[in-house]
């Protein structure tokens, strides 16, 4: 289920775009293109990033068993938009997931999630989106082929009073719910999330054109989940990058983000991507390249446990993400970060504050040129290196044939042994 974070969807907003913001607004923009995440699915994409001046138009469709559905234009557009419905049906809505003309939208839509929502900030979301250009843009309607479960968080069954938010532990549930957290970060059990047995516990696929992603374990287990995580080394990165920042400009400091399949690389993007909006910098996607192409990853793997002196069958010995480290095509990287396309732009720019040339062609190598003794040529000298390797490592005794090394004899055979273990 190809699925970004689930906006705001058949919200907000109605007939028409006031041009200044009242606080409430200013209140209800933070919600809606922060923590509620809206743009990820009602704002079409393109490739590669959002589609200039659609924000809010429409966006993802979501073609499951229980239905077929797209991110509704949530847009003042009196056509195509919610630009006729009053602020009380896209608050009822919100709250319940229930259309003005009474029909359940798909739960895809995270309303269980917004129940908990404030007065203030349910107002503040629709005064927000009522000062958004209507933009007219029609998407498919819904198709409907089952009911399917609309689920609400323990504890997030009614809205939070304003009094509870002074409280931390409150806050943060607060935040966590609306920002629906636990939608994707607990598993889906037979089309239902167990809130009460997994709350949390991650295992969530997503499926995309990058593989398979999956939620991780949020919960404070110390060894599957985060408990082990203390708030100093949070504060400790939050420094850092301020640090950072205020040293080369916001404009020339990029938090790089990758992506070999490595659980902990997720795991920190996730923390990447947010910060970059708050410190009000860029990401930049990177891959580290080990071997050229992806089916040199067995050689690459044989040369680590040379490098190292393990076996490959040793299950301790360093090793690296199978078929991961290889050098990928610009359509590769923007498979891999489908979600936060700039970043993989922003290699350009990067590339274009950079001012080393680079020569190329004959006469231009830039590997060091190795003079073999005279007489010999650089490969039958490399040969002649192996064969007086063989013999003083393994007793092996071998000489140079052409271009073929030929083995004569094996005075110590029991040197052999850690190479080729018996069965």
């Amino acid at each position: 289920m190809l699925r970004y974070v689930t906006a705001a969807v058949g919200i907000l907003s109605f007939i028409g775009g006031a041009s200044a913001q009242t606080p409430s607004a200013e209140r209800g923009s933070y919600l809606v293109n922060t923590i509620l995440t809206c743009g990820n699915c009602h704002t079409p994409k393109g490739p590669p990033a959002a589609i200039a001046g659609k924000d809010f138009s429409g966006g993802l469709r979501f073609d499951e068993p229980p239905f077929d559905v797209t991110a509704p234009n949530i847009t003042p557009d009196r056509e195509t938009g919610i630009g006729n419905w009053t602020r009380g049906q896209i608050k009822t809505l919100m709250r319940t997931g229930v259309r003005p003309d009474s029909v359940n939208i798909a739960p895809i839509m995270p309303t269980g999630f917004y129940e908990i929502m404030t007065e203030a900030d349910l107002d503040a979301v629709v005064d927000y989106l009522v000062t958004l250009a209507p933009v007219k843009n029609k998407v498919p309607d819904p198709i409907y082929k089952m009911q399917a479960p609309r689920q609400v968080l323990p504890g997030a069954e009614k809205p939070m009073p304003q009094a509870d938010m002074a409280d931390p532990v409150k806050r943060g549930f607060y935040l966590v719910t609306i920002g629906h957290c636990m939608e994707c970060h607990t598993p889906m059990d037979k089309g239902v999330r167990p809130f009460d047995a997994k709350l949390g516990a991650g295992g969530f696929d997503f499926h995309g054109p990058w593989g398979v992603s999956t939620s991780r374990n949020i919960t404070s287990s110390k060894t599957k989940g985060i408990g082990a995580w203390t708030e100093d080394d949070l504060k400790r990165a939050r420094n850092t990058i301020d640090f950072f920042k205020q040293t080369f400009g916001p404009g020339n400091f990029y938090l790089e983000l990758q992506n070999h399949g490595i659980p902990e690389q997720a795991k920190v993007n996730r923390q990447l991507i947010p910060w970059a909006k708050e410190f009000g910098l860029k990401c930049v996607a990177t891959n580290d390249v080990h071997y050229v192409q992806k089916d040199h990853s067995r050689a690459h793997d044989c040369l680590i446990c040379i490098g190292t002196q393990s076996q490959l069958s040793d299950a301790k010995r360093m090793r690296y993400q199978q078929e991961q480290f290889f050098l990928r095509s610009a359509q590769e990287m923007k498979h891999l970060f489908t979600e936060v396309p700039e970043a993989v732009l922003n290699t350009v720019e990067v590339a274009e504050k950079c001012n080393l040339e680079i020569r190329y062609g004959k006469g231009a190598e830039h590997y060091p040129v190795f003079q073999p003794p005279e007489t010999w040529t650089r490969e039958g000298y490399l040969r002649k290196l192996l064969c007086d390797g063989l013999r003083l490592r393994y007793s092996i005794q071998a000489h140079v044939d052409g271009s073929t090394i030929v083995v004569e004899a094996v005075t110590h055979p029991e040197r052999l042994v850690f190479l080729f273990p018996p069965p």
